[in-house]
C-alpha cells in the first residue's frame, strides 16, 4: 500500500478489514481497525436440486470426480495449475470443471486491432492455455462451463473445488462451496489460514506446485470418508464466520460504541 492510500485510510475514524492479514499490511497508527469477513446468504448456495440433475444441466459426468475451478481462465487464479495438475491426472476418473469467463475471447466474429492490443495478455494467455491442453491430449478431462448466474448449480454437481491462486487473493467460494459440506483445496497464503485449516475444513497446498495439488485432489477422492469429515467442518466454520450476522457483530459493536462516544 503506497503512503497516499495509507495517509487516506489513517485519517477515517475507523477501516473495516476481510482479514488480519489485509488489516497488519496497512500498518495504519490512528484509525481504528476492524476485521469484518466476508459474508454470504447461505440460501443462495444450498443444493437445490441434486448431483445428477446439476450434472445433467451442466453436461458433466455425474460419475466422475467432479473437480470446480471456478476462476475461468485467470492466471492470477491459476488456470494453468489447474491443467498442469489435471495433466498428471489423465489417466484416473477426475474431470476439471471450469466456471467463468475467459477473458482472451472476444465477443463477435473478428477482433479489431484496438481489440486486440487492450486484450492482448488475456488473448495471448487464453491461446497459451488452448495450446497446453491439446498438446497434453486432456481435452477430454477439461469441461468449460462459462459464466454461471447459480453457482449453487456447479457446487452441486462437484466433489470439491480447486482455488491454486498465484497471490493472496479473497477466495469466496471456499465458503460458498462450504454451505454443501464441500471444501476447497486451496493455495496456502497468509490470509487462507485464517479461514481454512489444513486437514480440519479444507486442504492448503504450496503456491506453484501442479503435482501436490494432483496428490491433493487425489488423496480427497481415495479418503471419502475423510472428505466428507473435512466437509462438515467446512459447514460449521461457514455459518460461524461467514453468515451477516456473525461476520458483522464485531463492526456492528464499534459503531455503537462509537456513536455512544459522541453523545
Amino acid at each position: 500500500m503506497n503512503q497516499i492510500m495509507r495517509k487516506m485510510l489513517d485519517s477515517y475514524t475507523a477501516v473495516t478489514f476481510l482479514s488480519e492479514y489485509d488489516l497488519r499490511q496497512t500498518k495504519l497508527k490512528q484509525a481504528d481497525m476492524i476485521v469484518t469477513p466476508d459474508y454470504l446468504e447461505p440460501s443462495e448456495y444450498r443444493d437445490k436440486i441434486g448431483r445428477i440433475e446439476a450434472c445433467q444441466r451442466l453436461g458433466i459426468d455425474p460419475n466422475s470426480f467432479n473437480v470446480l475451478f471456478a476462476g475461468g481462465v485467470n492466471k492470477l487464479k491459476g488456470i494453468d495449475l489447474a491443467v498442469e495438475s489435471m495433466n498428471q491426472l489423465k489417466n484416473s476418473d477426475i474431470t476439471l470443471i471450469v466456471a467463468g469467463s475467459d477473458g482472451g475471447k472476444i465477443n463477435g466474429n473478428r477482433v479489431d486491432i484496438l481489440q486486440f492490443v487492450k486484450h492482448f495478455g488475456a488473448i495471448w494467455f487464453s491461446k497459451r492455455i488452448t495450446k497446453k491442453i491439446d498438446t497434453y491430449g486432456i481435452k477430454s478431462k477439461i469441461k468449460f462451463i462459462g459464466v454461471q448466474i447459480d453457482m449453487s448449480v456447479a457446487y452441486s454437481g462437484c466433489d470439491l473445488i480447486i482455488f491454486p491462486m498465484k497471490k493472496p487473493h479473497q477466495a469466496r467460494p471456499a465458503f460458498e462451496v462450504g454451505v454443501q459440506k464441500k471444501i476447497a483445496v486451496i493455495t496456502d497464503f497468509p490470509n487462507i489460514r485464517e479461514y481454512i485449516k489444513d486437514g480440519f475444513n479444507g486442504i492448503a497446498v504450496e503456491p506453484d506446485n501442479p503435482t501436490e495439488l494432483a496428490k491433493a485432489i487425489v488423496k480427497a477422492k481415495n479418503n471419502r470418508n475423510w472428505l466428507k469429515q473435512l466437509g462438515e467442518n467446512n459447514y460449521d466454520y461457514t455459518i460461524k464466520y461467514h453468515t451477516e450476522k456473525n461476520a458483522m457483530a464485531e463492526l456492528i459493536g464499534k459503531i455503537r460504541k462509537m456513536l455512544i462516544g459522541a453523545i
